[in-house]
């Protein structure tokens, strides 16, 4: 039988005796001798017997290379068709409230003072019980508005899906969006305790006095940075917190500045619960935002902090390993939804609260709406199909795409994917972590 080089093989570095590659639609990363590296450069000019061939078969095994008569670009088509009917389990996003604490300048949300009902909770709750029997897990991710100003439903509804998921057998799973106000340790316990919350992703965009500018506390008595860094620091020995920095023009010269002050000032270096990461601002409600970055800046800004994590802590680079993704996003899911306070179904939490966008209500049939089809039935953009880094955001963001022709919404770290997997294999080299870096020599 003929085989082929797969067309999403990465060189990622080469010396006089190995070579790195990375294989983007399998997410397997390799360290290859010449002997081998010079079989995969040639496997296509002969016919090859695959159990006989000690290299070739180990090509094959880590998917460098594939069977001649194999178009790749349907492998990924198919993988991203069972993501999206899949319906093995079940996964909501559920904004408990649409109201807020605060009052952050970019943020897309129309924000108001609904509160989930217990009598909504009790449909969502109904609905997962009706539906979980043989369902491999049940995973929630706890959204809003603040999740928190309505902690109530939140310990109401885990309470009930967590006896539901012990009744069936069936792995609990869920995670909570907020904006660390009210994230004490108090909270923190009984969410991870009574709620089984593994973690929380907050979001602090600068310095004091910058972060407090821009995540804005309506209480004018609170120092949103103080209280939410003091937060962070008093429940980091238990409960798993990702920091999000939003990033523009204003406040990306602090990047340097907030990560000294995370590592060295409040000791956060080597907290294995405590991460960070950047995000780019983006014109979410198609203002035109001056403030904002473009991917490419943006992905000199993200280059500079990831050189700045790796100088202060290099074993954070493993935060940045890719992984591969069937579908861009839950949106593009047949089961997937995102549920407000009222009940109402959306495909994208940047969609909630906002009446054209929904595609149903719990405990009615599900709105096949243009809306609800434009999702499942959206393309890979055209200029993405010769990429070799698309499995790794098929395309991007399809909210984004909805707005701009379904052109690519490149993933924010395609740009330093190379400098991110030299990083990693430094590190590896240090640690020799059997597997995580196969050696095939």
């Amino acid at each position: 039988m003929k085989y082929k080089e797969s067309f999403y093989n990465i060189e990622i570095d080469r010396t006089d005796n190995f070579v790195l590659l990375f294989n983007s639609l399998r997410c397997v990363y390799v360290k290859l001798n010449e002997e081998y590296y010079g079989r995969l450069k040639s496997i296509s000019l002969t016919d090859i017997d695959l159990e006989n061939d000690v290299i070739t078969k180990d090509l094959y095994k880590y998917g460098l290379i594939i069977e001649d008569d194999v178009d790749e670009m349907d492998i990924l088509k198919l993988n991203g068709e069972i993501s999206k009917y899949n319906n093995l389990g079940m996964g909501y996003t559920i904004a408990v409230t649409m109201d807020c604490n605060m009052a952050c300048p970019y943020c897309y949300e129309r924000h108001d003072k609904t509160n989930m009902t217990i009598d909504v909770a009790d449909k969502i709750v109904d609905n997962v019980k009706n539906n979980i029997k043989d369902k491999k897990f049940l995973d929630i991710c706890w959204y809003g508005g603040e999740p928190l100003l309505a902690l109530d439903i939140v310990e109401y509804m885990s309470e009930k899906l967590i006896k539901i998921c012990e009744d069936n057998d069936v792995p609990y799973y869920s995670f909570i969006v907020t904006n660390g106000l009210k994230l004490n340790r108090e909270t923190a316990e009984l969410l991870k305790n009574k709620c089984k919350v593994s973690g929380a992703q907050v979001t602090i965009d600068g310095l004091e006095e910058t972060h407090n500018k821009r995540r804005i506390s309506l209480d004018k008595n609170i120092n949103s940075f103080n209280t939410i860094v003091n937060n962070i620091d008093s429940i980091k020995d238990f409960f798993k917190v990702s920091i999000r920095v939003n990033v523009d023009k204003d406040n990306s010269n602090e990047i340097d500045k907030l990560l000294d002050y995370f590592l060295y000032e409040m000791n956060w270096k080597d907290e294995k619960n405590v991460n960070t990461y950047i995000a780019r601002v983006e014109d979410k409600n198609r203002c035109s935002l001056a403030s904002c970055y473009s991917v490419l800046d943006f992905n000199k800004i993200e280059q500079n902090f990831v050189d700045k994590l790796f100088e202060l802590n290099r074993k954070s680079i493993k935060n940045f390993y890719p992984r591969s993704m069937a579908i861009a996003c839950g949106a593009q899911q047949l089961y997937g939804a995102v549920i407000d306070p009222h009940g109402n179904y959306y495909k994208c939490w940047e969609e909630v609260g906002i009446d054209k966008y929904k595609v149903g209500s719990v405990g009615k049939t599900s709105r096949i709406n243009k809306n609800f089809l434009k999702y499942i039935y959206m393309d890979i953009p055209d200029e993405c199909r010769e990429c070799k880094y698309l499995s790794l955001c098929n395309g991007g963001c399809p909210r984004t795409r909805l707005y701009n022709g379904n052109k690519s919404c490149c993933y924010r770290n395609l740009g330093i994917m190379k400098d991110i997997l030299k990083k990693y294999y430094i590190v590896w080299s240090e640690e020799k972590r059997e597997g995580s870096l196969p050696e095939v020599k």
